[in-house]
């Protein structure tokens, strides 16, 4: 016997029995098996290992040379091959090394970042991979090349697992002093020009429904963009509450309710099912889902 192709694992188990019992009937009871299959068993291990194993002494079994050398390798490759198919009890953080997520830029600001800060808190070794969202993420996290992705708008797969992370208003931001601010009333967005986001406000349907009736000035690859452009300007964007109050506070800017009454934008995880039981990555997906979830009330998959 040379290739493990041409064994059944199950001899090995046999033969392991064998050697701690030097007997027959009382392998054959330890294997739940009868005598005569047991009997079966050591002259099919004679056969595949071409050696005759065990002579007979007395009521026992003496193991021959070639036995005894097999028997502590024997017991310790058994043993692996029970530890791998075993429910792993490690630290999860010992069991993740990279971790591979896209997201939207205005993600990092807040609740990403504190999660980002807490999984590097307690693993300083682990290697994070950011990348924006864009047509190609799903897939990518298909392909096994992400490990999460986290944001508005993106479609799940049948074979994806996705859980609500929180529901982020829709809000106008401008100029501190932008005329419209001196009459904010239904119509204002018609009479002025928008920048938006070229995937996440037209992929959001009520705001896709509004852009119908208003004119797009500036359209930007992600909502980051949109921020330096505001200041000194007649431009209006619609941006998500948690980037809102971040611009409010760094620049001479001001946030305003949609004057039209607007659905919020809902942050969504995705991961591949066959992460699902994946100890080390549903730690590290549960630090970074943590900051979103606290103080809301969210259902969703683990």
């Amino acid at each position: 016997m040379h290739d493990i192709n041409n064994i059944d694992l199950n001899l090995l188990k046999a033969l392991r029995v064998l050697l701690q019992e030097r007997s027959v009937s009382r392998a054959a009871q330890r294997m739940q098996l009868s005598q005569s299959a047991m009997s079966h068993t050591l002259a099919r291990l004679r056969q595949s290992l071409g050696d005759p194993l065990f002579v007979r002494a007395g009521a026992g079994l003496d193991p021959t040379p070639r036995a005894l050398a097999l028997q502590q390798p024997l017991e310790s490759l058994l043993d692996q091959i029970n530890g791998l198919l075993s429910p792993s009890e490690e630290d999860p953080r010992k069991l993740i090394h990279q971790y591979r997520i896209a997201t939207h830029d205005f993600m990092v600001e807040g609740a990403l970042a504190r999660g980002i800060k807490n999984l590097r808190a307690q693993h300083p070794a682990m290697s994070l991979e950011l990348s924006l969202l864009d047509s190609h993420s799903n897939q990518a996290l298909d392909n096994g090349e992400l490990d999460l992705l986290i944001g508005a708008g993106i479609g799940a797969k049948p074979r994806f697992i996705q859980k609500r992370l929180r529901h982020d208003s829709v809000v106008c931001v401008l100029d501190s002093a932008h005329p419209a601010l001196d009459d904010w009333h239904p119509g204002v967005l018609n009479q002025h020009p928008l920048v938006v986001h070229q995937q996440l406000n037209h992929s959001h349907p009520p705001t896709a429904e509004l852009l119908q009736e208003c004119r797009v000035a500036v359209t930007t690859g992600s909502l980051q963009m949109q921020l330096p452009l505001l200041p000194g300007s007649d431009l209006i964007a619609l941006l998500p509450e948690s980037l809102a109050r971040t611009a409010s506070a760094t620049l001479d800017l001001v946030a305003r309710p949609c004057p039209q009454p607007m659905e919020a934008i809902t942050i969504t995880a995705l991961w591949h099912q066959r992460a699902k039981a994946d100890t080390g990555h549903r730690w590290a997906r549960d630090t970074l889902f943590a900051p979103f979830l606290q103080g809301h009330d969210n259902n969703g998959h683990r």
